[in-house]
C-alpha cells in the first residue's frame, strides 16, 4: 500500500506484531494486554520470541514449558485477540522442530 506522506492509515492497513520471551502464561497475558492497549482490539501476530535449543526436549521435540506456552498463545487466536501465531529463533535446529510441530503460522529463523 502506498499512502501520501502524513496521511492517516486505518488500523486494518497496518500489520502489527508483538510478543515476548517469557513462557509463563501470566507473562504472555501481560505482553498481549500491553500490546492491545497500544494497537487496538487485536494483534495481527503474536510471536514467541527467541526460542532456544534448551527449550527442546529429547529427540528434537518441543519441551514441556514451550508446549504449554504455545497452547496458551493459541487461546489468544481462539479468543480473536490475535490473528496469527509465530515463533522466532536463532537456531536452525530449533526452527526445524518448530516447523515440524505445525503449531505456527510463521517462523523467523
Amino acid at each position: 500500500l502506498s499512502h501520501p506522506p502524513g496521511a492517516r492509515r486505518k488500523r486494518e492497513d497496518v500489520f502489527i506484531a508483538s510478543g515476548g520471551c517469557d513462557r509463563c502464561s501470566a507473562s504472555l497475558d501481560t505482553r498481549l494486554e500491553d500490546a492491545l492497549k497500544h494497537s487496538g482490539s487485536y494483534l495481527d501476530c503474536f510471536v514467541l520470541e527467541y526460542v532456544c535449543p534448551d527449550e527442546l526436549g529429547g529427540g528434537g521435540k518441543l519441551g514441556r514449558e514451550l508446549q504449554d506456552a504455545i497452547r496458551h498463545a493459541q487461546t489468544f487466536v481462539e479468543q480473536g485477540k490475535v490473528r496469527y501465531l509465530a515463533a522466532s529463533t536463532h537456531s536452525h535446529e530449533v526452527g526445524r522442530s518448530l516447523a515440524l510441530a505445525n503449531d505456527f503460522d510463521a517462523l523467523m529463523l
